[in-house]
């Protein structure tokens, strides 16, 4: 949804251009274009990213993987806990 964003994933990664957007471009748009620990996106680390963090424990990938180690777990949790702006 953010075309500057994008673009500046796809400058990097050419492959998420010209094949697939996938699992790593996600991880790339979380560290290029966002507080990656801000998981649903609202400028603010809070409450709502620590619920998602705690929801989604043990699953694989998607935003709350903060630390693109591929599954929902201690390392989000601490990453939403050390960004929190409350």
């Amino acid at each position: 949804a953010d075309a500057d964003c994008c673009v500046e994933v796809c400058t990097l990664d050419a492959f998420c251009w010209e094949t697939a957007w996938d699992a790593t471009c996600v991880q790339e748009t979380n560290a290029l274009c966002f507080v990656s620990a801000d998981v649903d996106r609202d400028g603010r680390v809070a409450a709502v990213d620590l619920a998602i963090v705690l929801d989604t424990w043990g699953s694989t990938g998607g935003a709350a993987d903060i630390d693109g180690d591929g599954t929902v777990g201690a390392g989000d949790l601490a990453a939403v806990l050390s960004a929190w702006t409350g």
